[in-house]
């Protein structure tokens, strides 16, 4: 996210230094006018981190803060006298080619936001001008009063001082601002939960200062009638300007991507009856649903089921899908979960149920396991027929049996 603020905070300011020295005979007043610009510019991140608590932290760019004054500095100049009763006053005109104003400009790279806490703060951009000679003229051409000559010099040297810190970044939909350099704020969760991602903007608010100063030193002698009179002044500094003004960015929008992880057919996976020893199929469809990629660990269940484990990344808006597996050993009811971890800011655990049920094989009737007796020999029912035929001389030894049996029956029924 990034920022930029100009600051023409006035076109221009005049500011009289009033006639000096007081009560002289011979003085001088200078008027100086400014006008000119401050810029500040920042950039840096806006970084959110989550599952825990999803928060979110302001970090600045490297030197991505900029301060920037550029001004320039203009003098006027009058004199006045009453000597030898002899009275004048008039501005003095600059002639061209001799330097009347004066640039200040500097620029200072910093590392954002300045909030408290951060050092340096403020941060400053600082330019002072050499003495530079601004006015030279003879006074003998300029006041038309027979018998007053004279000369006029002045020499002027300027300063500026901007700074700028941050007070506090206001984000939204924050639960509350920053106030500290790389402090942090929650985000505010939306009832609905945070879905794909959400918008956000920032506003960093700051104060800008300035300090503008400037030092003429002028040197004014006038004769009159054949005395010589010089100003009795060496240096006269004037504060051009000390204020401090409250600021704050346009506002700065930006989106915030997130994992969104959605599963199908749900949370819950019933497999049903399924034979001992068969195994049955089902397949969890994974979506990320969100903006930002999905880091995505799958715990796999205890046996009887079974679906492959591990940790992957699914891309924004991307699906996959997962084999789940029920072979059970034994009858009777079984259930495992599988357990799969997110960065999914809704819910970094998200548990599937799993449920099944063995079904056992039939066992056959006792009964059927016995002999039976026929003419085509004797056989089992769970084995081919063709393996327990028995020759023909065995079958022919089972039939006195048989008779035996049959006159027995017989004789108990005479009785």
């Amino acid at each position: 996210m990034s920022f930029l603020h100009r600051e023409a905070l006035f076109d221009a300011i005049d500011l009289d230094s009033g006639w000096v020295p007081g009560g002289s005979a011979l003085q001088v007043r200078f008027a100086v006018r400014l006008a000119g610009e401050t810029e500040v510019a920042l950039a840096g991140d806006l970084v959110s981190t989550w599952p825990e608590s999803i928060t979110a932290t302001a970090e600045g760019a490297p030197e991505g803060g900029r301060l920037t004054i550029d001004y320039g500095l203009e003098l006027v100049a009058r004199i006045r006298f009453d000597l030898e009763g002899i009275r004048w006053e008039g501005d003095i005109p600059i002639p061209g080619g001799i330097p009347r104003d004066l640039r200040t400009a500097a620029e200072t790279l910093f590392d954002p936001w300045v909030l408290p806490g951060a050092d340096p703060r403020p941060v400053t951009a600082y330019d002072e001008t050499e003495n530079i000679r601004v006015l030279n003229v003879g006074l003998g051409s300029i006041i038309p009063i027979p018998g007053v000559d004279g000369g006029f010099e002045v020499g002027m040297s300027a300063s500026l001082r901007g700074s700028y810190a941050s007070n506090r970044l206001v984000i939204t939909p924050g639960e509350d601002v920053i106030e500290m350099e790389m402090g942090s704020l929650r985000w505010l969760a939306p009832a609905e939960g945070w879905g794909p991602g959400f918008d956000t903007s920032m506003r960093p608010e700051g104060t800008i200062r300035w300090e503008a100063g400037v030092v003429l030193r002028p040197a004014l002698y006038v004769e009159v009638l054949g005395s010589r009179f010089d100003l009795p002044i060496a240096e006269i500094p004037i504060t051009v300007l000390d204020l401090m003004n409250d600021t704050a960015f346009e506002t700065a929008n930006a989106r915030v991507p997130l994992p969104d992880l959605r599963v199908e057919p749900g949370t819950r996976v019933a497999f049903g009856s399924v034979d001992v020893g068969e195994e049955s199929r089902a397949n969890l469809t994974l979506h990320n649903d969100g903006e930002a990629p999905l880091e995505l660990t799958i715990r796999a269940p205890s046996a009887p089921f079974s679906v492959e484990g591990g940790t992957f990344s699914m891309p924004p808006r991307s699906r996959l899908s997962l084999p789940v597996r029920f072979q059970p050993t034994d009858d009777g009811a079984r259930s495992a979960m599988v357990v799969l971890f997110s960065n999914d800011p809704d819910g970094c655990t998200t548990p599937i149920l799993l449920d099944g049920v063995g079904v056992g094989v039939e066992e056959p009737d006792a009964g059927s396991d016995a002999a039976i007796v026929a003419d085509a020999g004797v056989f089992s029912p769970g084995q081919p027929s063709g393996c327990d035929c028995r020759t023909t001389g065995d079958a022919a030894g089972a039939w006195p049996v048989a008779l035996v049996l049959a006159l027995g029956f017989r004789r108990r029924r005479r009785r």
